[in-house]
């Protein structure tokens, strides 16, 4: 399987908040167990335009608007079950690397993170899986 997915993610803290909104392409292996349940082991790399926005603190530390490129790679597992004829929900876990360079108010910001992650979802299919062939 080779696809591409269009990614949003925001994380809030107590003292700010990180968002971001890009694009990943993925390519990797999936098995359909039924018509309407579908795994997926891939593997992936995006690229997304990046923004944090830290508030001002009580030890006096100022307020910071930072935004920036993302760029992340990862791999993931997931199961999707189509509830309805175009409606599914997913869960998936997997693992994730990001670094980010941002900038704003005259600093600039270089961030690496990685480690485990773990979605659920639910998604909007526009066309149906192609119906399977019978010997």
């Amino acid at each position: 399987m080779v696809g591409g997915e269009l990614e949003l993610a925001r994380s809030d803290g107590d003292v700010g908040t990180y968002q971001a909104v890009g694009v990943r392409a993925l390519a990797g292996y999936g098995y359909a167990m039924r018509r309407d349940c579908d795994l997926l082991a891939a593997a992936y790399v995006g690229y997304a335009r990046a923004g944090m926005q830290l508030d001002s603190t009580a030890a006096g530390a100022p307020s910071l608007d930072l935004t920036g490129d993302e760029q992340s790679w990862g791999l993931l597992a997931e199961a999707t079950w189509l509830f309805a004829p175009h409606w599914s929900v997913w869960g998936g876990v997997g693992w994730r690397a990001a670094q980010s360079e941002l900038d704003g108010d005259g600093h600039r910001l270089e961030l690496d993170q990685d480690g485990i992650t773990v979605g659920i979802g639910i998604g909007y299919r526009i066309a149906m899986p192609p119906r399977r062939l019978e010997e």
